[in-house]
């Protein structure tokens, strides 16, 4: 189907590389590296990003990670935007959540198809075992190739996001129950895969930043409230480093953190906002 296009995931840019486009791999030229993370902030999201054009043959696609946005990108370097139906899928609206949270929506989003097709696509991937990048690159272009017919189908994927989100209000409810957290920052430990949750639900609760430990990753994640002068990305924080958007980063990938850390991370946030 990719006709001899190969798709490497990669911690990011790490030397020029003028056979590969790159997609939120850490750097931006327009050309062939598209990035809107940290000082790229103000470009696109790449899923409405219309410098990204179809590639030619026998060309490398590098990518740090696999969600909406990175797919539908994808899917303009391959040629094979159109294949999907867009109807119930607002890229634009796309954009803004992976660039700002579901916040930008009213109740998380929980009935707009456009949030509901996003999270589909994350457990869809889920069940595929799209690999996390942990030290080197990998090709991930045969499990790429297996996830474009399956998301072709906007129906069900939309259909999975609504039950994954529905599921996900119960698990926040039940993590909320064993970590009682008192102040402005909560701490959420997430111990199993189906106990996560949209990180964006405790700003219900008012809380203003959240604090995730997942133990299965043995990784930290950060969410800040909209309404909060607080960036978090690109920040140090209990001796841990953050990247991603300013109000949504998590811990470097391929580094392995504690719970104790994340504790932590939650303590000196809690004394930046006192």
């Amino acid at each position: 189907m990719m006709r001899g296009i190969r798709i490497i995931l990669v911690k990011g840019v790490s030397e020029e590389d003028p056979e590969s486009y790159y997609i939120e791999a850490g750097d931006d030229d327009g050309k062939r590296r598209f990035d809107h993370h940290n000082e790229f902030s103000s470009n696109p999201a790449p899923c409405v990003d219309d410098r990204i054009q179809r590639i030619s043959d026998y060309s490398k696609i590098k990518i740090t990670h696999f969600d909406a946005d990175t797919f539908f990108a994808l899917m303009e370097m391959l040629g094979l935007s159109r294949v999907i139906n867009q109807e119930l899928i607002d890229l634009d609206l796309m954009g803004k959540i992976d660039t700002n949270g579901a916040t930008v929506l009213p109740n998380l989003g929980m009935n707009n198809s456009t949030r509901q097709y996003m999270v589909g696509l994350s457990v869809i991937s889920g069940k595929f075992e799209f690999p996390r990048w942990n030290g080197k690159d990998i090709d991930v272009t045969e499990v790429v190739e297996s996830l474009i017919f399956p998301l072709m189908d906007t129906i069900k994927v939309i259909r999975l996001g609504k039950e994954k989100m529905i599921q996900g209000e119960k698990a926040y409810q039940r993590c909320k129950e064993k970590t009682y957290t008192k102040g402005k920052v909560i701490f959420l430990c997430v111990e199993k895969p189906e106990d996560s949750f949209d990180g964006n639900l405790p700003f219900e609760d008012n809380y203003k930043v959240v604090v995730i430990y997942s133990r299965r990753r043995e990784s930290i994640s950060l969410r800040v409230r909209p309404d909060v002068d607080l960036q978090v990305s690109d920040k140090i924080f209990a001796g841990v480093p953050f990247a991603g958007h300013p109000r949504a980063a998590g811990s470097l990938r391929g580094k392995k953190f504690t719970k104790e850390q994340a504790k932590k991370v939650r303590k000196e946030l809690e004394h930046l906002l006192s």
